[in-house]
């Protein structure tokens, strides 16, 4: 199979992955552990987990290129893969017509590692800390009016150091796509009954079109405006 990057981490670029009959199962471990809370205007939760994968499969690089100059790939058994972090929720009634929510995670850990590596890698362009919180308010019998904030931090198990090599001859291999600098996306939106069965919607995400920074590979989805209509029968 071929891959535009993701399936080559640490190196950058493209590469053709190819199997390997002598691969060993990949097992994991998972914990996790919660608290809840609900009561008359404020509820909330929080849930630490912890994953770790033995045996992780993934795919190295042989040293050999196809015809058109790609690597080649075979897959593998890395030594490990580990992620742990917390998950929290909250919801308070500010009053009868007002309510603030706000979700949160965050990565305390997120990497891999392979024997001929120094370094352990991250699994993945997860950010350390993805933080959302809104309000929502019934501003008259018919019409509500929302709008959320959300903080997009850099990207958990960020590898900084210069001139990385992975083997003897090797170039820098820092994984492509990481996000360092944090960033905000910021909704509205709007619902108006116009009669019992049917609901008018109108909203913008990513009100200021922010967008990670210039080198990173991925984007988020530019300035939308939302229109529609909801009946019910």
């Amino acid at each position: 199979m071929g891959s535009r990057g993701n399936g080559c981490k640490p190196y950058q670029g493209s590469c053709t992955i190819i199997g390997n009959p002598d691969l060993d199962p990949e097992t994991s471990d998972n914990f996790e552990i919660g608290l809840n809370y609900q009561g008359q205007n404020t509820s909330w939760e929080v849930t630490a987990f912890y994953n770790d994968v033995d045996n992780m499969l993934s795919a190295r690089r042989t040293g050999d290129l196809t015809e058109d100059g790609t690597p080649i790939f075979q897959r593998d058994n890395f030594d490990y893969g580990k992620t742990a972090g917390i998950e929290a929720g909250f919801e308070h009634y500010i009053n009868d017509d007002l309510i603030w929510t706000t979700s949160a995670t965050h990565i305390a850990k997120s990497e891999f590692k392979y024997g001929d590596f120094d370094t352990a890698y991250p699994m993945a362009t997860t950010p350390k800390w993805n933080v959302t919180t809104g309000l929502a308010w019934q501003a008259t019998d018919q019409l509500n009016l929302s709008g959320q904030v959300t903080y997009v931090g850099k990207q958990a198990g960020y590898v900084v150091e210069d001139g990385l090599v992975v083997g003897d001859g090797e170039q820098a291999s820092v994984p492509a796509g990481q996000n360092s600098k944090a960033y905000y996306l910021v909704n509205v939106a709007a619902a108006y009954d116009l009669n019992g069965s049917t609901t008018l919607h109108a909203g913008i995400d990513n009100l200021f079109n922010d967008q990670p920074e210039a080198d990173v590979a991925y984007r988020e989805n530019g300035r939308l405006f939302k229109l529609g209509l909801t009946t019910r029968f």
